[in-house]
């Protein structure tokens, strides 16, 4: 048990240290316009193949997605005019 213990350990300390940067998926605009280029060319297709329908739904699901992450996500700090000094 304490060999598992210790992996389990070393590897919370690895993801603790390692700040990972900000993917590509956690950008809302760029989902936004993936999503919007899905819902699109989903009703396009969907006179065509059955598979527009499925692309018309997961473009809103990624649509409400970017909307979701920029309404979460924190304004930029403010710079104070005092705090230059």
């Amino acid at each position: 048990m304490a060999i598992f213990d210790d992996e389990r350990d070393d590897a919370v300390q690895e993801e603790e240290q390692s700040p990972s940067g900000p993917s590509s998926w956690d950008r809302p605009l760029l989902l936004a316009a993936l999503g919007l280029a899905l819902m699109l060319g989903g009703y396009a297709a969907t006179s065509y193949v059955l598979a527009g329908h499925l692309a018309i739904y997961l473009g809103l699901f990624l649509f409400v997605l970017a909307g979701v992450l920029m309404y979460r996500s924190a304004p930029p700090p403010k710079k104070d005019i005092n705090d230059s000094e």
